[in-house]
């Protein structure tokens, strides 16, 4: 008698609980993804810090300033684009959104194109000595997964925006710095 009337509540009981329990496997799987974010924004951060710990080990020549220029020349044509965005100018976008003057702006983005170049540069060196190579097959493993990240579902807009050699090289950046993480030695 007694389980009987327990069994005949279980219904009852769960369609009470489930609002709650619902609720729980809400804020679980928000938690599961603020948790994955902080992962992704920790390998970023690593990255960053070991190809600039790689680059300033480095020593460097002359660097080409036709080609430092274009560097240059490609973030001012980004910040400039930004700035027209927001109806600013570029000197009013950098004061609004750096806090920099004009003058130390530009100083900014020139340091920034510099420590772009040697990147790039060191990362190519390790592409060429390491011999890492970017298959047909890993371009399209990985083209999902840059598609995301730059907002694009359609694969043709992505390639047409972004050029195909241009992906590929980003990916091949992407797969050195994977090598010097995977190598780097803690001290």
């Amino acid at each position: 008698g007694a389980r009987r009337a327990r069994d005949e509540d279980e219904p009852a009981r769960l369609e009470e609980e489930l609002p709650h329990r619902l609720r729980n496997a809400d804020l679980l799987q928000r938690e599961v993804g603020m948790l994955a974010q902080k992962e992704e924004a920790f390998k970023t951060t690593l990255r960053t810090n070991l190809v600039g710990e790689v680059v300033d080990a480095t020593k460097f020549g002359k660097l080409d300033q036709e080609k430092l220029d274009g560097y240059y020349n490609d973030l001012i044509t980004y910040y400039t684009s930004l700035a027209a965005k927001n109806n600013q100018t570029l000197d009013a976008y950098a004061a609004a959104n750096f806090g920099k003057s004009g003058e130390l702006f530009y100083a900014e983005v020139k340091a920034a194109a510099e420590k772009t170049m040697k990147e790039e540069l060191v990362l190519q060196e390790i592409i060429v000595k390491e011999k890492i190579v970017l298959s047909d097959a890993d371009y399209k493993n990985y083209l999902p997964e840059y598609m995301e990240h730059y907002g694009y579902k359609d694969q043709a807009a992505f390639e047409e925006a972004y050029t195909v050699n241009r992906i590929r090289q980003s990916m091949l950046y992407d797969l050195a710095m994977k090598f010097i993480v995977d190598n780097a030695i803690a001290e």
